[in-house]
């Protein structure tokens, strides 16, 4: 049943729904003792966890090419006991969802709720669309943790603007893992017709956009942060922190794209991530 859930993702979204709490609010006892603020990371987790199982149920086709070791697709969880899973997960989010968060932030959670049953079956199927949203659902959990740990409107805050340098950084990130994935899955999703951008564009193509996309990331949020704290070298080390992506980013080409240097790609852009969060997150602490 864990395979499902995709345990291997748990820890790196703990870790970003607790960067959203720290930036907002650089406390740690603040943030353990805040039952929203720990409320909504659970919920965060729960709702993820399902969303990997959904995903699962209803990929199956697919994954018989593109990921013939899922457990569904191997028969080591069932359908049955996959649906039982996602409802006991989405059953423990709305209890502590209803029980401890404020009105606003039910609303998310209940929007999370039913945007991660509509993903796969309908948004999964536009391009470009389960591209955007798969980033936005990632990037928003930084959003959502913040809320919960801010006494006061979250655009009062006086990190806001550090918060959203940190969204962006993470959004336009995962949007670059997302043409990466879909380049390795171009064969399996050419076959089943899934119009993905590499599908349509081709994975050469695919590769130069994905190339823009990382430039414009790098540059635009470490100028933002020039422009936030009046201080050159705070965007310049975001930029010289991740200039590494740039030369594994070459090595795909290289290396034809295939589907090992592609989550080497991959991995090395999730690590590069999570270190700038920690630089962000000792920027939250140290301009408070």
């Amino acid at each position: 049943m864990v395979g499902v859930i995709r345990s291997k993702s748990i820890l790196p979204t703990a870790l970003i729904c607790f960067t959203g709490g720290w930036i907002v609010n650089p406390s740690l006892l603040y943030l353990i003792k805040s039952r929203q603020f720990l409320v909504s990371m659970i919920n965060t987790l729960l709702i993820m966890s399902s969303s990997m199982a959904i995903n699962d149920l209803f990929d199956m086709k697919v994954d018989k090419i593109n990921n013939p070791k899922r457990p569904l697709i191997t028969g080591e969880v069932t359908i049955r006991e996959a649906v039982f899973l996602i409802s006991f997960l989405l059953s423990i989010v709305e209890y502590l969802n209803m029980t401890y968060l404020p009105t606003n932030l039910q609303f998310i959670v209940h929007m999370a709720i039913v945007s991660i049953h509509l993903y796969t079956p309908l948004l999964k199927k536009i391009t470009i669309v389960k591209n955007l949203y798969c980033a936005f659902l990632v990037s928003f959990s930084l959003f959502f943790t913040g809320m919960a740990s801010s006494p006061e409107y979250i655009t009062s805050n006086p990190q806001f603007g550090l918060l959203a340098i940190t969204i962006s950084f993470l959004f336009f990130g995962s949007l670059y893992n997302e043409l990466l994935l879909d380049i390795r899955d171009y064969y399996g999703d050419k076959a089943n017709n899934i119009k993905t951008i590499p599908v349509l564009i081709g994975i050469q193509k695919t590769w130069i956009l994905a190339k823009y996309l990382l430039k414009y990331n790098l540059f635009s949020n470490g100028l933002s942060l020039v422009y936030l704290y009046h201080n050159y070298s705070i965007g310049l080390a975001l930029i010289v922190l991740s200039s590494s992506l740039f030369i594994m980013h070459n090595q795909i080409r290289k290396e034809q794209y295939t589907e090992e240097i592609i989550l080497r790609a991959v991995n090395d852009t999730n690590k590069t991530l999570f270190l700038m969060m920690f630089y962000l997150c000792g920027l939250a602490f140290y301009n408070r």
